[in-house]
Order: structure tokens, then C-alpha cells, then sequence
């Protein structure tokens, strides 16, 4: 005997309970209104989700780093300053971006005339609300991987969603 789907109500209870779920709505929806509210571009609208993604990801690894540091410090070292903290932090995160950030390095190679043409650079260069939307995207993924606690997970969890976060952006 099939089980009976959930009515759309409550669907809807269970979605309006959900803060996430407004946050993942109102993220979505900003490409649909920028290209019927604001005239968006193919170019832009690409632009949107490439971007949306590597960040996503660099934000992830920003919140993973710190952790990652502090656990390959041998035993019996001492911790470094904060300037060579701060220096070894970025440049760890640099070099992991470039490599689980390939799938949005090599979709440049394929996409290139979009979204590396003149036309889109100068329509996000000359417009202070386009650097405002970008720039709300990424304070949304930083801020929401730091609070997901990447830092102070046991390792178990730890790798299940670190692992589960990626592979979703990865795929995607």
C-alpha cells in the first residue's frame, strides 16, 4: 500500500517553521529578481550561481581552517604569533580553495565568453547594488559556515558535514 503524500498545507506549516528554509527561498529568488526586477543578463545570471557556489565554498574552508591549523601543530610546539598565524591561515586557505574550488575553475574554461566578457565586467563594476547583492551572498555563507560550528565539532560529525556541505556545492 503507497503511503499518501503530506498535503500541501502542511508542507507549507513545515515550511514557514523553517527559518533555513526562508533563508535558502530568499538566496534562490535573487537571481529570478534580478532578471525580471532588474533586467539582468544571461551573463549575470550565470555569474550569479558560479559565484554563489565558489564562495559557498571558500567559506566553508575559511571555517575549517583555523581547526585544521591548530590540529596538525605538533604536541609540544608553541603556537605562532598572530601575524604568521593570520599568514599561514590565508595562504592554507588559498591553496585548498584552488583545489576543491576546481570544478568552478575548470567551468571558466567552458563559460569563459560569458562570464569573463566586457560586458558583464563592466555592468558589476559600475553598479553599486550588483556589489551589494555579491557582497550579501558572501557575508551569507561566511556567516552561515561559521555557525555551523565546523570548529568545535567531534571528528565524527565533523567529516560527515563537511564532507555531505562540499559534495552538494561540488555537484552542483
Amino acid at each position: 500500500v503507497p503511503i499518501a503524500l503530506p498535503s500541501l498545507r502542511q508542507h507549507w506549516r513545515e515550511f514557514a517553521a523553517n527559518r533555513g528554509a526562508w533563508l535558502v527561498l530568499a538566496r534562490n529568488l535573487i537571481p529570478v529578481v534580478g532578471i525580471y526586477a532588474f533586467g539582468w543578463s544571461v551573463a549575470l545570471t550565470v555569474f550569479n550561481y558560479w559565484f554563489d557556489g565558489l564562495v559557498a565554498v571558500a567559506a566553508i574552508i575559511a571555517a575549517l581552517i583555523p581547526r585544521a591549523l591548530r590540529e596538525s601543530r605538533k604536541p609540544r610546539q608553541k603556537p605562532d604569533g598572530p601575524v604568521l598565524a593570520l599568514v599561514r591561515g590565508v595562504l592554507t586557505w588559498a591553496f585548498v580553495l584552488g583545489l576543491l574550488g576546481f570544478p568552478y575553475w575548470i567551468t571558466l574554461i567552458s563559460l569563459h565568453d560569458v562570464l569573463l566578457g566586457p560586458g558583464l565586467l563592466a555592468q558589476i563594476a559600475h553598479s553599486p547594488g550588483l556589489w551589494a547583492t555579491f557582497g550579501m551572498i558572501a557575508v551569507m555563507h561566511f556567516r552561515r559556515a561559521l555557525a555551523v560550528g565546523y570548529d568545535t565539532m567531534p571528528e565524527t560529525d565533523l567529516k560527515q558535514r563537511a564532507r555531505w556541505d562540499l559534495y552538494l556545492l561540488l555537484l552542483r
